[in-house]
């Protein structure tokens, strides 16, 4: 989120929140988000400092509360989750910013409509100022990411906010994305690149020719990953689920790698099947998946026998390869930074509006009317792959 707004000369005044996930990544980075500000964690919103003459607040609290893969009886307004949204809300209402926003998915929006309006009055209430209240629903593919990422953005406005509708010539590929990437070594140190750029990843390349990060993670999942493929003789087709190569591999052997003992009866008793989050080989051919904050651990490289780098993962969220990652090796919380963030694409492009509408200079579209003072944007697109000229690929 910040990045997208330093790409819009936006100046990060102060960073704040009540988690701590993702600190070192952002203080690693100050070559690319700025120096001159401070960060500061704390569960109440009481206690972080609110600075003068602020154009805009901006966050990205944690979505569980609504997100469907949350347990049913967990999601909902009263969700404990959304003790981070509210806190968000409290601080920026005492900030009083011309415009506030923060991300989400789009059950917040959907389902969570009466906590969102309510969200907004509580800015009215403490400020004692008028904020429109705009419901900015998007695909990160559509405004120039990797990633087929629907998601939300909540935002309040004193000022007429609008955009342009966002419409992609062409969005990539996964090979498009991260191809680029292969055949490097699997390390934390920085090294040149080996294959050539593509139309995507040019401008997330570094510009002297090597980047960092490009290693994964190699817990004891891994290590089960590493012996399945193995023993199926790494015919581990691009779509296959987790559950597919375990029932592959017993019905070549009869039996699963040492590595697994521990856990055949459980998966025998239940048929190998392994429920909705578990690892998936992704397809090379079309865009990439949502990154969740376990990416690293249940996405499997199209091509190359082993799960993803931080890297491809920095890289699918839109980050630039000077981004620094070799420093954060000894993180334990870094490999699920990429999933929890806003990607870069996404950001930038809402920076870009927010910064148009406070010149006064706000996009076409001013949102669908939908209550008092309250608008809605829908730019969720779906795609499909179709043919184009010179081999390459688009989608409508």
């Amino acid at each position: 989120m910040i990045l997208g707004f330093v790409q819009n000369e936006f100046e990060l005044i102060h960073r704040c929140g009540t988690l701590s996930l993702g600190e070192q990544n952002v203080k690693a980075n100050r070559p690319l988000i700025g120096w001159d500000w401070e960060q500061e964690r704390s569960d109440n919103p009481a206690d972080w400092w609110v600075p003068e003459d602020v154009s805009v607040v901006a966050g990205s609290p944690p979505c569980s509360g609504y997100s469907t893969m949350s347990r049913a009886d967990f999601r909902g307004e009263d969700s404990a989750a959304n003790v981070h949204m509210n806190a968000f809300v409290s601080y920026a209402a005492r900030v009083a910013p011309t415009i506030a926003t923060f991300e989400s998915v789009q059950q917040a929006y959907t389902t969570g409509r009466k906590h969102m309006q309510k969200l907004r009055g509580q800015m009215e209430e403490v400020t004692g100022k008028k904020y429109s209240l705009y419901h900015v629903l998007h695909n990160n593919l559509t405004v120039g990411g990797a990633a087929q990422r629907k998601r939300y953005f909540w935002l309040v406005s004193q000022v007429p906010f609008g955009i342009d509708p966002p419409i992609p010539h062409m969005v990539p590929t996964l090979h498009e994305s991260i191809g680029d990437l292969e055949g490097m070594a699997l390390t934390w140190e920085k090294q040149p690149y080996r294959r050539p750029e593509t139309w995507w990843s040019s401008r997330r390349r570094a510009d002297d020719g090597a980047t960092d990060g490009h290693e994964p993670r190699r817990l004891t999942h891994a290590v089960r990953l590493r012996e399945l493929l193995e023993w199926i003789d790494y015919e581990w087709p691009q779509g296959w689920r987790e559950e597919d190569a375990v029932r592959e591999c017993w019905r070549r052997h009869g039996k699963l790698p040492p590595s697994w003992d521990t856990q055949v009866d459980r998966l025998r008793n239940r048929n190998f099947d392994m429920g909705f989050n578990q690892l998936i080989r992704w397809h090379s051919h079309k865009p990439a998946r949502v990154l969740t904050g376990n990416a690293l651990d249940q996405a499997m490289h199209p091509i190359e026998p082993r799960t993803f780098t931080l890297r491809e993962a920095m890289r699918i969220q839109g980050f630039p390869d000077n981004w620094r990652l070799a420093g954060l090796r000894d993180v334990k919380s870094i490999g699920v930074v990429p999933g929890k963030g806003v990607p870069v694409d996404a950001s930038r492009w809402l920076a870009h509006w927010i910064r148009r509408s406070l010149e006064g200079r706000p996009g076409s579209m001013k949102g669908i009317p939908d209550g008092d003072r309250e608008y809605v944007f829908r730019g969720t697109h779906n795609y499909r792959l179709v043919p184009a000229r010179e081999g390459r690929r688009v989608f409508t």
